[in-house]
């Protein structure tokens, strides 16, 4: 307390006053002086201590301040009672990373793999931490198995990171299977066989000789047709079929006949196909033959024997030995009825 006196003219004034010194406050704004923060900015605030003037080391003298880059933030707040409360802060300030895996992606099993790469927006230098859902923590993991790879960066805190996540199909190829298909072709009646390569999931169709993007190609002659299929993974596998030009022989004859001059089933002849030569004998149920054909007298039977005369009504045996256009020998046997 202070006072003072003042006399004149025998009297004497006296008054008195109550001062208070102020003085820097102890404590502090900030639980930290080192903080990291993940972001491009920050917003610093006094924590709701209040003041009646704010001095920052930017110049500002709002009660907050805008941080958008790294370095050391101070204070001075103006307490109410005159006392002046400083604090400063050490801020580091890093910016969150992205990453990317690109789009969901497969390949074809037996390959080198598929590289997957964690892309970032961060200059080569940045200090960034990758942490894959394989247990590798490198920017490029290569995989050889189906599933869904995850990978996480880092820049340089736990808490300022980014993640990212691709699905891998590793496809095994299917192998085209033209099924049951015979190993001979014959030209001679238009024959012609269906190849039919069709897979799932196969996006080209390459034949030799070509027959376009398809599944399927029709065979008209003898050689060696071959496709290869690759799939939507660019797995490619291939299948070839060879025929060769031939054709199966038929060699057919009736089990009776009636050689009576009535213009219906009066000779018994063959119906043959794809044969180069035979041999043809018939044979009453005493074993004579009673007529014989062949490739060089192709005749057919009328009912009369090799002596011109007409044999009876009844069971005769007939019997045939044949070459195929193969070069393949057949021989067949069976019973005929001889009706008058």
């Amino acid at each position: 307390m202070y006072w003072g006196e003042i006399s004149a003219t025998g009297c004497v004034f006296r008054d008195s006053v109550m001062v208070t010194l102020g003085s820097l406050a102890n404590g502090s704004i900030w639980a930290e002086t080192e903080q990291t923060i993940c972001g491009n900015s920050i917003e610093l605030s006094t924590n709701g201590i209040m003041g009646t003037a704010y001095l920052w080391s930017s110049g500002a003298t709002t009660a907050s301040v805008t941080a958008a880059q790294s370095g050391t933030y101070s204070v001075t707040i103006t307490l109410p009672d005159g006392c002046l409360l400083s604090d400063a802060l050490n801020l580091d300030l890093l910016n969150p990373p992205t990453v990317s895996l690109g789009n969901d992606t497969s390949a074809c099993a037996g390959n080198d793999g598929i590289v997957l790469t964690a892309q970032t927006n961060a200059s080569p230098s940045a200090n960034l931490a990758y942490s894959w859902s394989s247990g590798a923590n490198t920017a490029q993991i290569t995989v050889v198995q189906s599933g869904t790879y995850t990978v996480t960066v880092s820049n340089g805190s736990s808490t300022c990171s980014a993640s990212d996540a691709v699905v891998v199909q590793i496809d095994t190829p299917q192998n085209p299977d033209f099924g049951n298909i015979p190993a001979d072709i014959c030209t001679n009646i238009g024959e012609t066989v269906l190849l039919d390569a069709t897979v799932p999931n196969a996006v080209q169709y390459a034949w030799s000789p070509d027959n376009g993007n398809n599944p399927t190609l029709t065979a008209t002659a003898a050689g060696t047709y071959s496709v290869t299929v690759t799939d939507q993974s660019g797995c490619s596998s291939s299948a070839a079929a060879t025929f060769t030009a031939a054709c199966a022989s038929i060699f057919v004859l009736p089990n009776a006949f009636s050689p009576n001059g009535d213009g219906a089933n009066d000779e018994f002849k063959p119906l043959l196909q794809f044969v180069d030569a035979y041999t043809l004998s018939v044979y009453d149920r005493w074993g004579n033959r009673v007529f014989q054909s062949s490739t060089d007298n192709p005749i057919a039977w009328n009912g009369n024997n090799t002596q011109g005369r007409a044999v009876p009504t009844g069971v005769y045996v007939w019997a045939v030995s044949y070459t195929d256009q193969n070069g393949t020998n057949h021989d067949l046997k069976g019973n005929l009825m001889l009706l008058r």
